[in-house]
């Protein structure tokens, strides 16, 4: 898998963005995007790093969203066993 594969990848099955949104979050422009998953040009060190930090903030939110859910489950489960266990 070469870098042009790696970066289509990324946004696609891990960040699970167009190019255009991408493109946005590490500050460049869609047809750069393009450029490098075609393999028409690759990109800097500086870019390879933004893209690193991206899929790190975005992996780093879903585990703390993630976390929040299991909290709001299991308070809510706590809640509907008292709740039935006093009807009853």
């Amino acid at each position: 898998m070469d870098i042009a594969d790696k970066i289509k990848f990324l946004r696609t099955n891990i960040l699970n963005l167009s190019q255009d949104k991408f493109a946005k979050k590490i500050d460049v422009t869609r047809a750069t995007i393009n450029n490098w998953e075609q393999g028409l040009s690759t990109p800097t060190i500086a870019h390879i790093t933004m893209i690193a930090l991206v899929c790190i903030l975005n992996n780093w939110l879903l585990n703390k969203i993630w976390s929040s859910f299991r909290i709001i489950c299991s308070r809510y489960q706590w809640w509907r066993i008292s709740n039935i266990d006093s009807i009853n």
